[in-house]
């Protein structure tokens, strides 16, 4: 086990706060398989800026965050060739922030990728205007691939899900599901679990419950839950990763590498290409300034990829 100093500067107590960070002693690679069965899924970062400051946000995005810059279209164009390029079978898309709606050029990116393939967007909702969804009505209509709204809440009400995203997100982010409902726009509800496992199955129900119940009802299965990252903000807001929350020799006997994301996907941003959504601000996430130089094993140093070996998780809509 490895550790060095970080100073994180926390937006709610306006100091400085010193965090021990971990990395595993035991790291494993994850071979890039999309090389053997040409399946890729293109992850875009348009920018850590994002109108609210989430206490467990794990990129800490904020109105004010600029230390990855928005994603350009001329990055955007560059890389979307490069992936074509590689006529791999299937193409996926997932465009994450910061706040993607936020990045001025986001409609034209959504147009451009829709051309190629499945598209999503995570977003908290908040910034889709009428105006928003009449292009972004026009262009899934317009395409034969499916677009799909990943709209974040931290809570089946507005009490719990404020207390995380801020005054009035919850009532935002809801009116932002009926809208894009009302445009035959696919959406997904994603929660991260801020609450204890032991309410797991009452705190599901409560959202199951707002989905179904809606004006127009959502599927169940457009819920998706995500196990909380321990780092960035949630550090401050829970806990960090524990010295025994690492990777052991037993956590890969067998182990089929495809179930885990980083084995078929890359992220481009404005400043490089990153193994995943998760560990952009990880230096050790960071696989080279081009995508092309990003298609090569991962070695899994930072305990978030702990997460997602031994609690299952996948950032995909899966």
């Amino acid at each position: 086990m490895t550790s060095d100093i970080d100073y994180s500067f926390n937006d709610k107590c306006k100091d400085y706060i010193v965090i021990i960070m971990i990395y595993q002693s035991n790291i494993f690679d994850v071979p890039f398989l999309t090389k053997l069965h040409r399946e890729f899924v293109l992850w875009f970062f348009t920018g850590t800026k994002c109108n609210l400051s989430c206490s467990h946000c794990y990129v800490e995005s904020s109105p004010t965050n600029e230390s990855h810059p928005y994603l350009t279209m001329n990055t955007f164009n560059k890389s979307l060739q490069s992936v074509i390029d590689q006529q791999f079978t299937t193409l996926e898309f997932y465009f994450t922030g910061g706040e993607p709606f936020m990045n001025p050029d986001i409609i034209e990116m959504l147009h451009e990728s829709m051309k190629y393939g499945n598209t999503t967007v995570l977003t908290n909702g908040t910034k889709i205007t009428d105006n928003v969804i009449e292009r972004l009505s026009l262009i899934n209509n317009n395409s034969k691939f499916d677009l799909t709204i990943r709209v974040s809440l931290d809570g089946s009400d507005a009490t719990s899900n404020d207390i995380i995203r801020g005054k009035n997100s919850f009532q935002r982010a809801n009116q932002a599901i009926d809208k894009l409902q009302e445009r035959s726009i696919k959406v997904i509800v994603t929660a991260m679990r801020s609450w204890s496992l032991l309410k797991s199955k009452d705190v599901e129900d409560s959202f199951i419950q707002l989905l179904v119940n809606r004006e127009n009802p959502l599927p169940q299965s457009s819920l998706k839950i995500l196990p909380p990252l321990r780092i960035g903000r949630e550090i401050i807001r829970d806990r960090g990763y524990k010295t025994d929350e690492l990777f052991t020799e037993s956590c890969f006997d067998n182990y089929d590498f495809s179930n885990l994301q980083c084995s078929k996907c890359r992220m481009v941003t404005e400043k490089g290409v990153w193994v995943c959504p998760i560990l952009v601000n990880e230096d050790s996430g960071r696989m080279g300034d081009k995508l092309e130089d990003s298609f090569k094993p991962y070695a899994m140093k930072n305990l978030a990829c702990w997460t997602c070996r031994m609690e299952g998780m996948v950032c995909t809509n899966d």
